[in-house]
């Protein structure tokens, strides 16, 4: 607690020293800103004030001027030779009389061709004009007033120009002229910008000299030269300090001085001066100085630490004492909280101690669960430490492999014994397969049990973190396999009757399309027999009869060569093939059932070649079209359409066959494809033919088939039906 206390102490001092130099930072800041910016606004000012100052002189000189004409005019009015002359000296030696500003302030009058008429000041320079001087800034400014008195109206003017009788050293000056134009002159008058600017200098530094803030807060300001122009310490102001050093002899102003022309304001930290008769020693200050660019003024304030010394004493003396009462607290809880602690322990370590009984109790339940969810799923784990060579078998493994128990160092022997001879070697080759690259491998392989028996084995094993030991994971899946088997036992008789269905189908559309030619055989050898014996059989009617005999025998053969085809087993193989003849193929073994119900094929057929097995491919279709024929049979419809479809599309080739019988019904749609369901009459289905055609599309084709009720439009009459579609990669 003490410990902490003190940590969070050195954060508060540390606070406290942060925020006592943040807020007087901020202070002093402000103060040097609005010092310069009132400086920037008195500097900006005074330009204005000054060309005010000389243009109210310069209005006050033109109404005298005006007066003087208007009353002189009057009285010598009878005398018009030599009135303008007598007024233009009138007028000068009236105006020359206007000095102000201790002499630096007069007027001045220059003509239309650039002379001085008036110069008071300057009187060698009266009368003549200012380009003797050769001074371009000079000659630009008499250009100027020359323009002025063209354009009869007033103007300001900055150029340089003499003090009094000097005519060495020329000052910047502003000057102001009107035009006079009764006697078509200009009347100007100046100040030098230097001595105007001089005198608001002094009021400025007397303004900063009394500012004051805080307890001990003042202004200062310095040239770049290190002269003091302000200073709470009047006897410092005018001294040079350019040299001052501090307590281990750094230059401070010089210092200063340097940092404020590089950075042109900021922060600066130093030590003040102590000198050996001094109380008080150096201290420590930081202050913030400022560059006044226009004038070279350095203005400044800071504050001092040692306010800051005073806080951080008297939080340390809070502290100290917060320390000894926090002593005697501490000493009282530690009390009341070992004597409590002692009673909560001994209840804890009594609930932990039942909750852990608890626990022990529900994890045996757990692990007997899983014993018999193993158990029950056949599955038992194993390990194999690689280092050592050794094998860990749980004891449903053991029972698997139908023994009680084996030893480590026989154990690779008795798997070599046991395992399947065709299996070996892929068990092997896993299992060092793992052990080197750390890959998990599942495989299926079979063991002869003691018994003589065959028993199938999942086995899915891993390398662990270390890749010391191989964890596993084996399952007995003989009963599975004995379901795989039985359902394949039972798929193969569900084939073997959806072949016999399509004999059936087959040998019943062989009937039908051999009725005809047969028919025909008939007809034609009892007529020429008839013929022949009441001698009416001529050469012609022999041989036609014999032709219609012969046409038919070829239908026949050649349908038997369709239908032979269909039954070869050896046309079940993979194979190219083009759909429009496969389409072509199908229809001819049943085409003699569709022409009897009255039913029209319509196909739209876009021919593409397909790898697939042909045969199985051709039965899908004449069950999915007898499906359709049934159908339509068992509606009374004037038009029974089945329509065929083809094309690809992303590489998957497509085949629909719909109909207009109108349609599965939605309850049953979904179970349509499922053994032993059928929508007809049980003495018409079996339930088996589109339960096949969906295994031969999914299994054997590696395709898909899909089953909808479609609402369509065909020649403007509205048409519903079912539509099969086959999907094949």
């Amino acid at each position: 607690m003490l410990f902490e206390k003190n940590k969070e102490f050195k954060k508060d001092i540390k606070k406290i020293e942060n925020l006592y130099i943040e807020n007087n930072k901020t202070r002093i800041k402000e103060e040097i800103e609005r010092v310069y910016t009132r400086l920037v606004e008195d500097k900006e000012k005074s330009k204005k004030v000054l060309k005010q100052i000389v243009k109210n002189r310069v209005y006050e000189a033109h109404r005298i001027a005006s007066n003087i004409y208007e009353k002189e005019l009057e009285q010598n009015r009878h005398d018009s030779s030599n009135s303008k002359e007598f007024i233009f000296q009138t007028i000068k030696n009236s105006l020359s009389g206007m000095i102000y500003n201790n002499s630096r302030g007069y007027i001045f009058i220059s003509d239309k061709d650039g002379k001085n008429l008036l110069q008071p000041i300057n009187k060698k320079l009266e009368n003549k004009s200012v380009h003797i001087l050769n001074n371009e800034q000079i000659s630009n400014a008499s250009y100027k007033i020359i323009d002025t008195i063209n354009k009869k109206t007033e103007n300001y003017l900055e150029y340089p120009w003499f003090k009094f009788n000097d005519l060495t050293k020329k000052h910047n000056k502003i000057s102001f002229i009107k035009y006079f134009e009764p006697l078509n002159l200009a009347i100007g008058s100046g100040e030098y910008i230097e001595d105007f600017e001089n005198e608001l200098k002094e009021k400025v530094l007397e303004s900063i000299r009394k500012v004051r803030f805080g307890k001990s807060g003042y202004l200062f300001a310095y040239d770049l030269e290190g002269n003091c122009l302000s200073h709470f310490k009047k006897e410092l102001i005018g001294l040079n300090r350019i040299n001052m050093q501090d307590s281990e002899g750094k230059y401070i102003l010089q210092d200063l001085l340097n940092f404020t022309k590089e950075n042109k304001e900021g922060f600066f930290s130093y030590l003040t001066i102590s000198k050996p008769n001094d109380k008080v020693k150096s201290r420590e200050k930081i202050s913030y100085v400022k560059l006044f660019n226009d004038w070279n003024w350095v203005i400044g304030t800071g504050f001092y630490l040692d306010s800051l010394d005073e806080q951080i004493n008297k939080e340390k003396e809070l502290l100290i004492k917060s320390n000894k009462d926090s002593i005697k607290t501490i000493i009282f809880l530690s009390l009341l909280i070992t004597i409590f602690t002692l009673l909560l322990s001994f209840l804890v370590s009594k609930t932990l101690e039942k909750r852990f009984l608890n626990y022990k109790l529900r994890l045996e339940k757990e692990r007997i669960r899983l014993i018999q969810a193993q158990e029950t799923a056949l599955l038992g784990e194993w390990e194999y430490d690689i280092k050592n060579k050794k094998y860990f078998w749980s004891n449903e493994v053991l029972k698997m492999f139908g023994i009680k128990e084996i030893g480590n160092n026989t154990i690779e022997k008795y798997l070599k014994k046991v395992i399947h001879p065709e299996d070996l070697k892929k068990v092997n080759e896993a299992f060092n397969n793992t052990i080197q690259t750390g890959e998990e491998y599942s495989l299926i392989y079979r063991i002869y049990k003691p018994n003589g028996d065959i028993s199938w084995i999942r086995n899915k094993a891993y390398l662990n973190k270390e890749k010391e030991i191989i964890i596993g994971i084996s399952q007995n899946i003989s009963e599975l396999k004995k379901l795989e088997e039985e359902k394949q036992q039972k798929d193969e008789l569900l084939y073997q009757q959806s072949k016999m269905a399509a004999m059936g189908e087959m040998l019943a559309n062989i009937a039908h399309q051999w009725r005809q030619p047969l028919s025909t055989i008939s007809t034609a050898a009892t007529g020429a027999k008839i013929q022949k014996e009441m001698d009416y059989l001529t050469d012609s009617q022999l041989y036609s009869a014999l032709d219609a005999i012969n046409n038919s025998a070829q239908y026949l053969s050649q349908t038997i060569d369709d239908f032979k085809g269909f039954f070869n087993p050896n046309n079940n193989k993979l194979s190219s093939f083009n759909i429009s003849k496969t389409i072509n193929k199908t229809l001819k073994l049943i085409s003699s059932q569709l022409n009897t119900k009255d039913i029209k094929i319509i196909e739209d057929i876009n021919d593409y070649e397909l790898l697939s097995i042909e045969n199985e491919l051709i039965q899908v279709l004449i069950n999915i079209i007898n499906n359709a024929r049934d159908a339509l049979i068992s509606k009374e419809k004037e038009n029974r359409l089945i329509f065929i479809n083809t094309y690809k599309q992303n590489d998957i080739s497509y085949i629909e066959i719909l109909d207009n019988a109108g349609g599965i019904d939605d309850s049953v749609i979904h179970r349509i494809f499922e053994p032993y369901f059928t929508t007809k009459h049980q003495s018409q289905g079996t339930g088996i033919g589109l339960y096949m055609s969906h295994d031969i599309i999914t299994s054997h084709l590696k395709g898909n088939i899909i089953v909808s009720n479609e609402i369509y439009q065909y020649n403007n009459i509205e048409c519903k039906g079912a539509k099969f579609t086959i999907k094949i990669k």
